[in-house]
């Protein structure tokens, strides 16, 4: 990924977060958008890559 650039994760999986949060540096990404689904089990994860590493 480029700086700037979205990556959306849609997924089924309660720990997708958390796994994220383990492998990602804190300083390269920022969180813009974590919600559970109404519909269903499904969450949405959207994070914005903040610097080049």
């Amino acid at each position: 990924m480029k700086k700037d650039e979205t990556l959306e994760i849609v997924g089924c999986d309660q720990d997708t977060r958390a796994g994220l949060v383990k492998v990602l540096q804190p300083s390269s990404y920022e969180l813009e958008r974590a919600a559970g689904g109404n519909k269903g089990p499904f969450h949405l994860i959207r994070l914005k890559k903040t610097q080049d590493i």
